[in-house]
Formats: structure tokens, sequence, C-alpha cells
């Protein structure tokens, strides 16, 4: 092999998010031999996760964002780094903004444009419009189409051929610990109350008012329960609304970005995830490879159902009845399902093992 296959990736909402996640993850355990990975990003800089990537060989660059005001410096900070760095590949994991960069690669004669689906709708945006334009131009500028699942790859590239690669995590990480479990728990002063738990940021798709609906119900049955929010800061003015609309404040913990979340899932009792649509959560993988019971909205592709321990719930249902669901179906002898996920394809040793043969084809055989 003459040279290392150079790999750009596009996120530019970079913070703790799963996408984030599962790329390092991917980039520290990929032969370095033959990949070199970079990120392009458009929050800041100062980032433990940017700092992880250098450590592991990785260059992050900051550009201009996405906005109308800046779209000029966006344009220009981008083709400024494919003119000097002379990718192989870009790996676009942005859902409609990411038709620059990819308009850019093609000028550029980057051989290999990946688009990489992973969500299902456009709901809440209140630019849907423009953003059904982006999307129609990232599809039209990409030439290999990724897709977390089929819900999200059918939605996203219509008649497009697309593969499916498993949203798969270091599963070892997330087996559940007794020492963990009290960890958290000790640090946040919880005793012997209830913990349902959550995962994800503030974004419409969450349906976190619905949460803090059916978080007021559990607390009818059982007062002393707490709400832990990881991903969520304690100054998110929208959170902090429901949580004082519904009265619930004083039971509710803001966790904010954790970067050792797997020791979170120990802590919690159950999981709740209502969502209006998704790709393919990873979260639900995680907390599924710690044994904690998911209660998921029927939203979900049925596709991220990888053991019993998931029960989805009609979002038509009400908040009691989810509630009901919750207080009575809560396991309380928890244990490790690494070993069903793992069958299923989804260990991350098999995932790096599909991005190796999808950026190999595109270069070699190409």
């Amino acid at each position: 092999m003459d040279k290392k296959i150079k790999v750009l990736h596009y996120i530019p909402g970079f913070k703790f998010g799963g996408i984030e996640s599962r790329m390092i993850d991917v980039y520290k355990r990929i032969d370095k031999n033959k990949f070199q990975f970079d990120f392009l990003i458009t929050t800041s800089i100062e980032n433990p996760l940017v700092d992880e990537i250098k450590s592991i060989g990785g260059n992050v660059y900051l550009i201009s964002p996405f906005k109308m005001k800046c779209i000029i410096e966006h344009v220009r900070d981008i083709s400024k780094i494919l003119k000097h760095q002379k990718y192989d590949i870009v790996h676009c994991h942005s859902s409609s903004t990411g038709f620059i960069l990819l308009m850019a690669a093609k000028k550029n004669n980057v051989n290999g444009r990946i688009l990489h689906a992973r969500t299902s709708s456009f709901k809440g945006s209140s630019m849907i419009p423009l953003r059904k334009i982006m999307q129609k131009l990232s599809v039209n500028y990409a030439n290999e189409y990724l897709a977390v699942s089929e819900i999200a790859g059918n939605w996203f590239f219509k008649k497009k051929d697309f593969k499916v690669i498993p949203n798969s995590i270091q599963l070892e990480n997330f087996v559940f610990d007794i020492n963990d479990r009290q960890f958290i728990r000790s640090k946040y002063k919880i005793e012997n109350e209830l913990v349902l738990g959550h995962v994800g940021r503030s974004t419409y798709a969450k349906n976190h008012q619905f949460i803090f609906e059916i978080f007021t119900e559990v607390l009818k049955q059982i007062p002393d329960a707490k709400l832990m929010l990881v991903g969520i800061e304690q100054d998110d003015e929208r959170i902090i609304r429901y949580a004082n609309k519904y009265k619930t404040l004083r039971n509710v913990i803001f966790c904010g970005f954790q970067s050792n979340v797997n020791q979170y899932y120990s802590a919690m009792d159950a999981f709740v995830f209502p969502s209006f649509y998704e790709g393919l959560p990873g979260t639900l993988i995680e907390a599924q490879t710690s044994g904690l019971k998911c209660f998921v909205s029927d939203a979900i592709t049925k596709e991220v159902a990888l053991t019993d321990i998931i029960e989805y719930i009609s979002l038509d249902k009400t908040a009691s009845n989810w509630a009901e669901k919750i207080v009575n179906n809560i396991y309380k002898n928890r244990r490790s399902y690494k070993s069903e996920i793992e069958e299923k394809g989804y260990s991350l040793n098999k995932t790096i093992e599909y991005f190796d043969k999808i950026y190999s084809d595109i270069v070699y055989s190409r």
C-alpha cells in the first residue's frame, strides 16, 4: 500500500453526541497504518473530544458555521482545506448542511463522497422546505450512501441504493457494573430512590415535554423518584420551563454532557425514550447492553430492538399509561446483554470491518 487513505469527516455540532462517540471509537481501533481520519467541525476547538482525536493522530479543523451571515466564510474554509489536504474520501454525517462539503469535494476531484443518513425526519425544524432542498443537493453531490437503519436510508435517499452500517458501540464499556452504579448514585446523593433515566440532547425529536408528563405520573406513585437527564445542562431554559411547569424541578438531576455516560446507565433503574423520530439511536443499544429496561415510542425503528428488554409504547397512549408500564415493569435483577447484541452484528469490530471495506473499495476499485 503506497499511502494512507485520508478520510475527512464532517460533524457540525461536535459535542458529546452519538455520532462523535461512534466515529472516535472507530478511529481508535481502525488500522492507522492504513487510514488517516480528520474532522471538520463548526462549534469549538475547546473540547475534550478534540483533544482525544488529536491524541490518536487525527486533525481537527474548525470552520465557520453554516449560517447566512457567514455562509461565504463557510464555503471558503471548506474549499481551502480540500485544496490543500488532498483527501481521498469525505464522509458527511450531516443530514442537510453537508451539501457544500460534498459539492466542494466533487469540484476538487475527491473520488469518495459519502453521505450518511442518521435521522428519519426533519420534523420540529423551522426551515423544513430549505432542509429538503439541501437534502436533495447533498444526495446529488454524494456518490456513496450509508444509513444507520433501513428507516433512515429509505426516508433520506428515496430510490438510491444504500448500505446499512450498524450503529455499534464498544460493548464491554456498557456492561452493568455495580461499582459504577454506586459511584454515580453517590455523586448525586441518590440512595434507594427509583431513577428514571434519559440520554439525549435538547432537541424537538427527543420529546422532552412528554418525558416530564410521564415523570409527573410516576411521581404520583413513587414520590421520591428521580429523573436523570444526561446531555441536558442545568441552564437549558427550555427544559427548565418543563420542569417548572410540571413542578418536578426538585426531583430532576441535570447531568449535562458526560464522557463517562456508560457509568450513568448502571445508575438508572429504567430508561424512557419517547422520541418523535430517530435514525437508529445508539443510546438504546448502550442501555440494552447495560441490561436497562427501555420504554420507547413506537415511532422508533424495530431494528433497534436487539433484546427482549425494549418495550414499545404508542405515543397515542397517555402519560399515565406510560408511567404505569414503567412502574410495573422495572427489572430488579440486572445482567449484561453484551453477547446477545454482539450476535446481532452490533460489535464495534464488525463496524470497523464495514468501514475498512467501504473506504478501501472506494479508493482501489474506482
